[in-house]
C-alpha cells in the first residue's frame, strides 16, 4: 500500500497477495492447503498469506508476470456489505494469527472506516461491532511465530488495521 516507497519497483517482496490476479507454485498449495471457505468475502487474501509466511514462504510483488482478471458483475454486493465484511474478516485474521493487539487495533480503525466509508451507517455500525466482539470466542486462535512476525515488520506489514 506504499506506493511512494514500492510504486517503481520492478519486484520487491510483501505480506499479502491478490486474490484474484496471482500465481503459485503447486508445491505451496501441497504444503499449506487451499484456500478456507470460512469467507465469503474479503480478506481471505490475508488468511492465505499468513499461512505461507508461517510455513516459511515469502510473497513477492514482481511485473514481469502478468494476470489478467475481470471482476463479474453478477453476484456483487452492496458498498455498507462490502465494508462490512471487510471489518468482520480483517479482524477475524488479525485474532487468529497476530499478537492480541492487533486484533483490537484492526476492530477498532476499521471500524471508523466502516462510518466513512458508508455514510455512518449506524445501523450496520452496531450490527457488525456485535459480531467483531465475539471473534475471539468463536475463532481458535492460530498465532504465527517470533520469525513469520519478524517477516511482515520487515516487509512493512500494515499490522494494526
Amino acid at each position: 500500500k506504499n506506493y511512494k516507497k514500492y510504486g517503481n519497483r520492478h519486484s520487491f517482496l510483501t505480506y499479502y497477495f491478490a486474490g484474484g490476479a496471482n500465481i503459485m507454485k503447486k508445491e505451496l498449495l501441497k504444503t499449506v492447503g487451499c484456500l478456507t471457505d470460512e469467507f465469503f468475502y474479503g480478506m481471505e487474501e490475508y488468511d492465505y498469506s499468513y499461512r505461507m509466511i508461517e510455513a516459511g514462504y515469502t510473497l513477492a510483488y514482481d511485473d514481469s508476470v502478468t494476470v489478467l482478471h475481470k471482476e463479474s458483475p453478477h453476484g456483487r454486493i452492496t458498498n455498507k456489505q462490502k465494508m462490512a465484511m471487510l471489518w468482520f474478516n480483517k479482524s477475524k485474521v488479525a485474532w487468529k494469527y497476530l499478537p492480541n493487539k492487533y486484533y483490537y487495533s484492526t476492530a477498532f480503525m476499521w471500524s471508523l472506516q466502516y462510518l466513512f466509508k458508508t455514510g455512518f451507517d449506524l445501523i450496520g455500525f452496531f450490527r457488525t461491532w456485535a459480531k467483531v466482539i465475539l471473534i475471539p470466542d468463536k475463532v481458535n486462535p492460530k498465532k504465527i511465530g517470533k520469525k513469520a512476525l519478524e517477516y511482515l515488520k520487515s516487509v512493512e506489514a500494515r499490522l494494526s488495521y
